[in-house]
């Protein structure tokens, strides 16, 4: 029952103005209900998700609403670190590539494949988790919808390289007298892991002719961290907490991955004018067309 009728006219479960939590993925997010009307007998809010552009204002049915309570708030809270707990990263189908030796190694001997993951006890969540701000998440949001709705694509080769962004991320740190050992091996680590797993886990499918045709498709072999950009690296960072799980790395290292990670991520927020794109660029019918025949 969204709305009933009284002696005031039609009351509705949701308001205009109201503050509420919308249900979009495996997720809650703030919005605010815009208006709301009825049709076919059923109640329908728009809605604007606070903090997001207009574009992703949309209508909702009753049921991906909840009222703003303090129970929505901690729900919102559970949902995420069910996202990022190393528990649910265990039970997750990506490929099981193993960390370059450069990120397994950070701060102490290489982790050889017949160790085994150690005895002590798993990372919580909020020890294992990459903190994104609100612009990182939209560049995400925006890099789903650019790519897999609009048909949109990066263009290539990418100024600044991820490679050019890692390098720069380092100078940075030097300057700040923070680009300690450890920094400069997870830079590392990072470029080649990048290298290995753009082709298997970090593309969407709209984008994979491009890939071929960019990698593979040249007389000499082109590293994709040379080729591709900030958009995708970000791609890599969040999938990091399972990665770092599935791979042979000890708590202590996670912990000071994460702690690198977390460095980088704010470096890619305060400087996401200089290394992410504000649009991508129209595939155009041939490419869409190529694609539909692979």
């Amino acid at each position: 029952m969204t709305a009933v009728e009284g002696k005031e006219g039609i009351k509705f479960e949701f308001e205009a103005g109201e503050k509420v939590f919308v249900s979009h993925g495996n997720l809650l997010y703030e919005a605010k209900v815009l208006h709301t009307e009825v049709k076919n007998s059923e109640t329908q809010f728009k809605i604007h998700y606070l903090g997001w552009k207009d574009k992703w204002d949309e209508v909702v049915n009753a049921d991906r609403l909840r009222k703003f309570t303090e129970e929505s708030v901690q729900l919102k809270k559970s949902l995420l670190r069910k996202i990022i707990s190393p528990s649910r990263a265990r039970e997750r189908s990506d490929p099981d590539i193993g960390l370059p030796a450069k990120m397994r190694k950070v701060g102490d001997r290489k982790v050889t494949e017949g160790e085994g993951i150690p005895s002590a006890p798993a990372l919580s969540a909020e020890q294992s988790s990459i903190v994104l701000h609100s612009t990182l998440k939209r560049q995400l949001i925006d890099d789903w919808e650019f790519v897999t709705k609009d048909h949109k694509l990066v263009p290539l080769p990418r100024e600044p390289s991820v490679s050019a962004v890692l390098s720069t991320w380092l100078l940075s740190n030097s300057r700040r007298g923070i680009a300690d050992k450890a920094c400069k091996e997870i830079a590392e680590g990072l470029r080649e892991y990048f290298d290995m797993a753009l082709g298997t886990m970090l593309l969407y499918k709209f984008e994979r002719f491009q890939y071929n045709q960019i990698i593979h498709g040249s007389a000499v072999a082109a590293k994709p961290s040379k080729v591709y950009g900030a958009e995708h690296l970000l791609r890599l960072i969040v999938k990091l907490p399972t990665l770092l799980v599935r791979a042979r790395v000890s708590d202590e290292k996670q912990t000071l991955i994460f702690s690198k990670m977390n460095d980088l991520a704010k470096f890619l927020h305060k400087n996401g004018k200089l290394v992410f794109l504000p649009e991508y660029s129209p595939a155009g019918q041939d490419y869409i067309a190529k694609t539909r025949e692979e």
